[in-house]
């Protein structure tokens, strides 16, 4: 069921965004929970963080948000089950993929590829999954569980540990460093030519929290740091802006500045993964005819294709799925 209470902190501003005019900034997509178990996705107004009022729930909580060929992606645990489900921008459920022995966690969409970052009984790593969500066979990048995944600039970056590595469009390794003591590495995302990562930083005080800003051709070089209350849960990158989820807030920040913009509070929910879809109309109409479609059918293939050394038979492991039909409007 929906959240009740997500839909009550809509309510003060959803009528305000309905009117609005089409040519508005995009939407970032909240994954959010009521406690910490079961999850729901909505649509939130990119240029002030005001809720429009659209949600959905998920098969389990959300672990990983990902947009692209038009659709919401979602990686869900629940119930010591994982699905892969894809959205339309209307929040209607297109299709669900159930997987068994694995968890899933960040995604990164890339030209016509879903990258998932999983850990499995005997294995973790990256898998390729195609539009329909089925895995690919031997898209399989052998690494311990991905805290973050992001793809931009023709290269695939993945988060783990105190590890940040950079790979390429045929899956080999460009750049990776391990910072150590210094920091582990939570979500990440890519935007206006810079690498965004969530950091858990020691120091004799405590654990810190921020948002670090890197140079995605030099892993080791940080251009900036915003400084966060709590462990970063989401990050997503649009318009200019950084969005950062962390335990019950959502906030946008200038990408160049670091400056916070604009802030939602989620009361009791808890915050979860984000992703943005750019240049959407409004919630009741959601796609503009040059986007994105709206029965979240698949596009032209894109250009650029995954292709990743494989490390065994995960394709095989992983493909028993259950299909769900496609939700009424």
């Amino acid at each position: 069921m929906y959240s009740d209470t997500f839909k009550r902190i809509a309510v003060a501003a959803a009528a305000t965004l309905l009117l609005a005019p089409a040519a508005q900034a995009g939407v970032l997509v909240v994954g959010y929970s009521p406690d910490q178990t079961s999850g729901s996705i909505a649509l939130v107004g990119g240029a002030d963080l005001t809720p429009t009022g659209v949600t959905q729930s998920l098969a389990g909580k959300a672990t990983g948000l990902a947009w692209g060929a038009g659709s919401i992606f979602a990686a869900t645990q629940g119930g010591g089950t994982s699905y892969l489900q894809r959205f339309n921008t209307a929040l209607q459920n297109t299709d669900t993929a159930t997987i068994s022995s694995y968890q899933f966690g960040p995604l990164a969409y890339a030209g016509s590829t879903l990258l998932a970052g999983f850990d499995g009984f005997i294995d973790s790593g990256v898998v390729g999954v195609d539009n329909s969500l089925d895995f690919v066979p031997g898209s399989y990048i052998d690494l311990p569980e991905p805290s973050g995944l992001a793809f931009g600039g023709d290269s695939l970056f993945v988060a783990y540990g105190s590890t940040l590595s950079r790979y390429d469009t045929t899956g080999a390794l460009l750049d990776s460093v391990d910072f150590s003591a210094f920091a582990d590495f939570g979500p990440l995302t890519f935007g206006g030519g810079k690498l965004f990562a969530g950091l858990t930083v020691a120091t004799f005080g405590g654990d810190a929290y921020a948002v670090a800003a890197f140079d995605p051709f030099d892993l080791s070089s940080m251009n900036f740091a915003v400084d966060l209350d709590s462990a970063a849960l989401g990050l997503a990158y649009g318009d200019g802006g950084l969005f950062v989820s962390e335990a019950h807030s959502v906030a946008k920040y200038d990408a160049a500045s670091g400056d916070k913009t604009a802030f939602l509070d989620l009361g009791a929910l808890y915050a979860g993964p984000l992703t943005f879809i750019p240049q959407i109309t409004r919630p009741e109409d959601p796609c503009s005819s040059r986007t994105c479609d709206p029965g979240g059918a698949v596009p032209e293939p894109g250009s650029w294709a995954l292709m990743i050394i494989g490390f065994g038979g995960v394709g095989a492991t992983l493909r028993q799925r259950r299909r769900l039909g496609t939700a009424t409007a």
